[in-house]
């Protein structure tokens, strides 16, 4: 994932605790467990990189994807009820410091005059998205309409993310929107738990101690590297298989379409 190279045991801390651990598990299960990341905190804790800003090469997968069309709608979505109300304010300073702390999520995507996509990480403190705010009374009419015009708004030339905080019914939504060149499954969990963690860091007046994960550019050079070390056989082998496969033959709804069906039946 984009995300999991720099998992840290502060993110399990924040998802379970120690002390929940304790009392929901087994006692000498847990003692283990809890032996096992102290030392994964003690390692962990002196594991924290730099920022970067700049080009990045794409992977062989990113490549791919500007070969095909309708590249602004590649999108994964995400909706959490919230337990507490959410203040707009609130988390737009923390989606803010969250795109600090993950170099990807400031990342945009334009062409060299030779049309080829160059992948470029923008500078810290850089506004990802505007958390948007809406206040709804008939959840499959309005709730479509914000979802479509939510995964519609990506760009890829500068804008990946699109996050709106609907209030429906005395309750509180959180619509997450974002391009599928900069998010995977895994990375979910990963960017929830964080955005949680400083989320509620800020409203406490709290310091935000999160360390940076590895860079992706990082990741990028080290698949680089292990592309080079595999055996002529082995290459020969996977393009072989490759060349078995007709993506024309693969059949189904749109991304947009699929997620519009999936949501009308909340």
């Amino acid at each position: 994932s984009f995300y999991d190279k720099g998992i840290r045991t502060k993110a399990i801390e924040t998802a379970i605790g120690y002390k929940e651990l304790y009392e929901y598990l087994d006692k000498k299960v847990t003692v283990k467990l809890y032996k096992k990341l102290d030392n994964l905190k003690e390692f962990e804790e002196d594991v924290s990189y730099d920022a970067f800003e700049g080009e990045i090469d794409l992977l062989p997968i990113q490549s791919y994807f500007f070969d095909q069309n309708n590249k602004n709608e590649f999108s994964q979505q995400f909706i959490l009820k919230s337990k507490v109300d959410i203040n707009a304010d609130d988390l737009q300073n923390a989606v803010d410091e969250l795109a600090n702390i993950h170099d990807m999520l400031r990342v945009v995507y334009k062409f060299d005059d030779d049309g080829n996509p160059i992948q470029e990480v923008r500078p810290l403190n850089t506004r990802v998205c505007e958390v948007n705010e809406h206040t709804i009374t008939d959840l499959n009419k309005e709730f479509n309409i914000i979802f479509i015009n939510s995964v519609r708004s990506l760009d890829i030339h500068n804008k990946l993310i699109d996050i709106n905080i609907i209030h429906y019914h005395g309750n509180d939504y959180i619509l997450f929107v974002i391009h599928h060149m900069i998010i995977d499954g895994v990375s979910w969990n990963i960017l929830l738990v964080d955005l949680t963690y400083i989320y509620y860091r800020l409203i406490k007046g709290k310091e935000i101690d999160l360390l940076r994960p590895y860079p992706y550019r990082d990741w990028v050079e080290d698949v680089k590297k292990l592309a080079y070390d595999i055996s002529d056989e082995e290459k020969e082998h996977w393009i072989e298989v490759n060349a078995l496969l007709d993506d024309s033959d693969i059949k189904g709804k749109t991304n947009l379409q699929n997620s519009i069906d999936f949501f009308s039946r909340i």
